[in-house]
């Protein structure tokens, strides 16, 4: 008798940390899952992915009306069903007609904010979401506080949704620290890259240091960057090519205005960056520490200014240190936790 398991899993986007995670997991358990998804934008996120997995089967979300994706779903016959958010009323109508019948668990990276539109939210949670969700999974404590005000428990709540590939780890270099501030991300105005580099051409013109810049990704902003020989702009790269980049070392920047988590936080502590990041960045609490990094006041220049000086002014024994540190920190979590929850919570729902 075959005792596998099947999930349904309603996604936004895919990104490829998730899918490194969702392939563990199948070989791990090897239950099979269902994913539906909708493509990425290809002229910010133009990720290529493998989708060739016997246990895996991908789904474009956009190919099915309600009828038919609920229709498939319980063709399916989930054990459980993941859903990404609520935004997606289809995937949410969906879930009003199989609740009852098959746990479903919501899944949210939104920091609590006290906005207007977010105490609405909790009036619609409350009343709405609570009852159709028996657990919800976040990344992190800065998603938990969100979650406790939509009406979840404490035991309700899972964190650690996001994990890194384990890949981007990497053996040190005890001799040599490699002076690299590093960016990645997309070239978008609150991903913070015009503050990064404004920062860092200022530092540049007050010391005569060797410390330079390097930038992945792409976006709007791609053609309004500056040249210079300090600032190398490498473009975007798939995630097997930035793990091969991360094996370079550096300190790794992440200056957001807004970022509801930012994973290449964890991917890039992984590989051993101290951390600079902005308050704004949610995995900022659990990756960053007084002893990897720093945490500095996001749009203000002056504050990352100081920050980067600061790394700067560090040995190369301080910043390996500080190094091992990130590691450790970057180890938390990550995918056989992901599949340890998971599975937790199958074995719940079948009692």
């Amino acid at each position: 008798m075959n005792n596998n398991k099947r999930v349904v899993i309603l996604f936004s986007r895919l990104s490829d940390y998730m899918l490194k995670t969702l392939e563990t997991y199948v070989a791990t358990t090897k239950n099979e899952i269902l994913i539906f998804k909708i493509d990425p934008d290809k002229t910010e996120a133009p990720f290529q992915f493998n989708l060739k997995n016997d246990l895996i089967s991908f789904k474009n979300e956009n190919d099915f009306n309600e009828s038919e994706l609920l229709t498939e779903i319980e063709t399916f016959d989930p054990n459980v069903i993941i859903c990404s958010g609520w935004w997606n009323k289809k995937y949410i109508n969906v879930v009003k007609h199989l609740h009852k019948s098959t746990p479903c668990i919501l899944t949210m990276d939104n920091q609590w904010h006290g906005t207007l539109k977010q105490y609405l939210g909790c009036v619609y949670g409350r009343l709405f979401l609570k009852k159709l969700f028996v657990k919800i999974w976040v990344p992190g404590n800065a998603q938990k506080e969100f979650a406790k005000k939509l009406g979840f428990l404490d035991e309700d709540i899972l964190t650690g949704w996001y994990v890194a590939n384990d890949k981007f780890s990497r053996q040190l270099d005890e001799d040599n620290f490699n002076k690299r501030f590093v960016f990645v991300g997309r070239y978008v105005a609150h991903k913070g890259i015009l503050d990064l580099i404004n920062c860092f051409k200022i530092l540049k013109e007050s010391t005569n240091d060797q410390w330079q810049l390097h930038c992945y990704g792409t976006g709007d902003l791609i053609d309004k960057l500056p040249i210079d020989s300090d600032i190398i702009h490498h473009g975007f790269m798939q995630p097997s090519q930035l793990v091969a980049e991360a094996k370079k070392g550096g300190v790794f920047v992440l200056p957001s205005h807004f970022e509801p988590w930012g994973l290449v936080v964890q991917e890039f502590a992984l590989a051993g960056y101290p951390l600079i990041v902005s308050n704004k960045v949610g995995a900022a609490e659990q990756f960053v520490k007084k002893d990897n990094g720093l945490i500095f006041e996001a749009k203000e220049n002056n504050s990352l200014l100081n920050a980067l000086r600061a790394f700067t002014l560090k040995s190369d024994i301080e910043l390996l240190n500080m190094s091992k540190k990130s590691q450790e920190y970057g180890k938390t979590i990550g995918t056989k936790s992901w599949t340890a929850n998971l599975e937790s919570l199958i074995k719940s729902f079948d009692n």
